[in-house]
């Protein structure tokens, strides 16, 4: 079930203790304070999170390219753009030959988000997790494609 800031402000009305603020404020913070994350999170490739909630990281993976016995890439995902394309140009190959993502333009690193939560004290953590929103993917992939802004990368 996700949750949003209208929910999480109902539960702050319920137990704020002190002057409660109205729910313009609430959001207008709230909005604030995640774009700070994300700044920091763009600036460093990781955000630790407040109550030992753990951090979010963005990192690379080298990826070896991986054949079945039948010689076809088993481990990139599929370019449907310039397949569809292909096919079109050359109807005899449909559904039989696909071209993949290689990433050239990070030397063939995937990069993804991943929520490090190992040694936070939230119960049940393994019920929950980090789903990024397609923005914040689509500026990362901006800030590395045009800006070549690099982050960690594991081999």
């Amino acid at each position: 079930m996700t949750k949003g800031t209208t929910s999480s402000y109902r539960l702050y009305r319920r137990n704020a203790l002190e002057e409660r603020v109205d729910i313009t404020q609430y959001r207008d913070i709230t909005n604030k304070y995640l774009l700070y994350l994300v700044n920091k999170l763009k600036e460093n490739g990781q955000v630790k999170l407040p109550l030992e909630l753990g951090t979010i990281v963005f990192e690379g993976k080298k990826i070896k390219i991986k054949f079945n016995e039948d010689g076809e890439v088993t481990n990139l995902p599929v370019d449907w753009k310039l397949t569809k394309e292909f096919w079109n140009e050359f109807p005899e190959k449909k559904n039989k030959e696909y071209i993949y993502y290689d990433n050239d333009h990070t030397n063939g690193v995937r990069y993804k988000f991943k929520w490090k939560h190992l040694g936070n004290k939230l119960k049940f953590k393994r019920f929950y997790t980090f789903v990024s929103c397609r923005a914040l993917k689509r500026d990362f992939a901006k800030l590395i494609k045009e800006e070549k802004k690099e982050y960690m990368v594991h081999e």
